[in-house]
């Protein structure tokens, strides 16, 4: 690590990229402002714990310069500010990062200045054997949950103010979610055939990792599932992919919002649009152009490479001269403002981080937005026997990871533990069920994973049990034994001290002392004699109020106490100027307000004691649900041994030769393996005709809300003005059903809202 930090100083000095004008501190600067903060969250982190999971470690020279920066304006009483709708998004120890830049200062007052000591306080580790990416099983250790939540928000909160719509009463447009799930194509199941035995070889140690593993299985698979086109030149065409189902619904909604000008938005971060390689991105605008969309009314972010262009192209979209813009999270999804007209949202994949699915959703959500409601649209490719395919996996793990996140930003404190998120990445076992689509395989791998998370509930139940019982018993004893007792002696010490003279002190020797000076005098004198004993460390230097007055050594400090004896006295500057004054505040105030504390202890005390009580009795919650399904698995397990023993696992781990006829097996398992992308061509025209002829429920279960319908009743209440140049409008009737409002231009159908004022 030493050497490491020394090459980057030394990189940095010797780097040409150096300011050649003024410097910063000469800028002037009072307040800085920074939005969209999360791209400089990459701040080095230093840390022993070199093997463990979980902790960031990426690092960008932004985001040092920015740390550095923000530090001196902080240092020199300036003020700082941070905008971000998405602090966290790949673990909560990047809540550590932003409290290095902002609470720097508190982290050092809490001993947490180092990121061990911050983990040591509110994260746990926990080492299992694990499936790793490569498809090897060992030993990984990670950070699995943070605990201490409660505390760790109220520091967190010190600096931020989370702000939803709802806390903010932000109007912002509703939004309603929608799935349409496509068939698999025969294709695509034998791919998905070919990904399990690409998993099963990759966790029996029959590849080497650098030429495959699980994380080049998981791209793979779910670029499979977008189109068998994006892994192999000669995968053929078919309607009922999740391509196709976009682009149908994009033309019906365009159509449906022609004369609003409705714009949308379609997301995909896994193919960029290439000239010479097949792409969903061409693929479903040479679509929608073959449907009769304009062709200048839709584009692609990747087309715009400067900020000049990129505004303009916001600004058209926001006009609604350009309706349908496709783009990458990074692109399109983060400070983008384009949501003046915005009804429609399109998932094309799955995106990597929970903040990637904000950042895209927030494009129309959002305040700003001319409707009152964004439609967000999921395309999901079913598994084999309607059974959930390789996209329902992604989308659950995104979610999981989201709902952790959003109890930090609902500054959520009622969990003292919060499951940690990571990375996205299927394991063996889920791949296979996957491909088969056996509901018990489905099943079974749903079970494990569930087994997971309720045995880390029971753990968490169990050690809070532990807690609890522990802390019953202490109750108890301070309830019924310590409270009472020292509450009683502090009424007596009250007692004695009304009775007292207040303007007299006795001396060790019996002399009275009635006047400050001499009390202030002898005090002193007494002190200075202690810190010159070597053998003496507390001594009684007389009586006040009625009770003994005692000074005690520790080191060269010196403190007061006045009370019946040294251990159940009360402490008083006895080193200060006026150790007399001391005395009196102690016994006229300090005394009673001693007592009040313990008397408000001994309520508050007395009060917790039945509810820990009660919390105790309480049985585990999900003890019912943890038994049935580990007896369901472990039936499963049974089964599937009877059926057919799994091969064992390879434990040589080094030698990955294979000859013979192995290696001609290996071949043919991986035969995809190097997949590559078909090259560009448009659908065919037989594809689009049978796509311009499909309905809506060709794609979605009659029992499903026609979200086409819901889009047409919120068009038809929107006033616009439009021109009338010599179009024939038809009539308009008083029903609001998705075929009735209809303007008739050049032979095409376009819908009309039914509030319209012509000019």
């Amino acid at each position: 690590m030493r050497k490491k930090i020394s090459l980057r100083i030394q990189e940095i000095e010797t780097s040409d990229r150096k300011d050649r004008v003024i410097y910063f501190e000469q800028l002037g600067i009072d307040a800085l402002f920074l939005d969209e903060v999360q791209q400089i969250k990459r701040l080095q982190i230093l840390t022993t714990q070199h093997n463990v999971a979980g902790i960031p470690t990426g690092y960008s020279q932004r985001a040092h310069d920015s740390f550095m920066k923000v530090r001196y304006l902080l240092t020199n009483a300036k003020r700082v500010i941070f905008a971000t709708g998405t602090p966290l998004s790949n673990t909560m120890a990047e809540m550590d990062v932003w409290m290095r830049y902002l609470q720097l200062d508190l982290l050092q007052q809490q001993g947490l200045t180092h990121f061990d000591s911050f983990c040591s306080r509110f994260c746990e580790t926990s080492t299992a054997l694990e499936i790793s990416p490569t498809g090897k099983l060992k030993s990984k250790t990670r950070l699995r949950e943070f605990v201490n939540m409660p505390e760790l928000m109220a520091m967190w909160c010190q600096v931020t103010d989370i702000q939803t719509a709802a806390l903010a009463e932000v109007k912002t447009p509703k939004p309603h979610y929608h799935v349409m799930s496509c068939k698999p194509s025969p294709e695509q199941i034998a791919y998905m055939d070919k990904l399990c035995d690409r998993a099963e070889a990759v966790a029996k140690r029959k590849v080497k990792p650098e030429i495959d593993n699980m994380l080049k299985i998981t791209g793979d698979g779910a670029k499979a599932c977008m189109h068998t086109k994006l892994v192999s030149p000669s995968a053929s065409e078919w309607i009922n992919n999740k391509l196709l189902a976009c682009a149908w619904n994009v033309w019906q909604i365009w159509t449906i919002t022609a004369i609003a000008k409705g714009t949308q938005a379609i997301f995909c971060d896994r193919n960029a649009p290439k000239k010479d390689r097949w792409n969903s991105y061409c693929y479903i605008r040479d679509t929608l152009v073959m449907l009769g969309i304009p062709a200048d009314q839709i584009t692609f972010i990747h087309d715009y490479d400067t900020d000049t262009k990129k505004a303009r192209l916001f600004e058209a979209i926001n006009e609604g001269k350009i309706r349908i813009v496709f783009g990458s999270t990074s692109k399109l999804g983060t400070g983008v403002n384009m949501q003046s007209k915005l009804i429609a949202l399109h998932h094309i994949d799955c995106p990597w981080r929970p903040s990637d699915l904000e950042q895209r959703e927030g494009r129309g959500v959002r305040q700003g937005n001319e409707w009152s409601d964004v439609f967000i649209f999921r395309y999901v490719t079913e598994g084999r026997n309607n059974q959930a395919g390789f996209d329902s996996f992604l989308w659950q793990a995104i979610e999981n990871k989201q709902r952790m996140i959003s109890q930090v930003m609902s500054g959520d404190r009622t969990h003292r533990t919060i499951e940690d998120i990571d990375e996205t990445v299927l394991n063996a076992a889920q791949m296979k069920a996957i491909a088969s689509g056996d509901p018990l395989i489905m099943e079974r791998a749903t079970l494990e994973a569930e087994l997971q998370g309720l045995g880390m509930q029971l753990q968490a139940y169990n050690d809070r049990q532990f807690r609890d019982k522990s802390k019953i018993q202490y109750l108890a004893d301070m309830v019924n034994t310590t409270y009472p007792a020292s509450i009683q002696r502090i009424q007596a010490d009250l007692a004695i001290v009304a009775q007292a003279n207040l303007k007299q002190f006795i001396s060790d020797r019996g002399v009275m002392l009635d006047k400050a000076v001499l009390i202030d005098h002898h005090i002193t004198e007494q002190v200075q004699r202690l810190k010159e004993s070597y053998r003496l460390t507390h001594v009684q230097i007389g009586q006040f109020a009625g009770l003994n007055v005692f000074l005690s050594r520790f080191g060269s400090e010196v403190n007061g106490y006045i009370g019946v004896s040294i251990n159940s006295g009360y402490e008083f500057n006895a080193e200060c100027q006026q150790p007399y004054s001391s005395l009196l505040h102690v016994v006229r105030n300090a005394i009673a307000a001693k007592l009040t504390t313990a008397q408000e202890n001994l309520e508050r005390d007395r009060q917790e004691l039945p509810i820990l009580q009660n919390r105790v009795s309480q049985p585990f919650e999900q003890a019912q649900e943890y038994e049935q399904k580990s007896n369901r698995l472990g039936f499963l397990k049974e089964m599937f041994d009877a059926i057919a023993h799994e091969s064992p696992v390879d434990d040589s781990g080094t030698d990955y030769a294979l000859e013979g006829e192995d290696m001609e097996e290996s071949r043919e398992i991986f035969w995809s393996r190097d997949s590559s992308a078909a090259s560009l061509e448009p659908p065919s025209t037989a594809i689009v005709e049978a796509l311009r002829q499909r309905t809506f429920e060709d794609w979605v279960s009659g029992d499903a809300d026609n979200w086409l319908e819901q889009i047409a009743q919120i068009v038809s209440n929107v006033e616009i003005e439009i021109l009338v140049n010599g179009d024939r409008l038809g009539a308009i009737p008083e029903s609001k059903t998705l075929a009735d409002f209809r303007l008739v231009r050049g032979g095409e159908q376009l819908t009309i809202p039914q509030k319209v004022r012509f000019v």
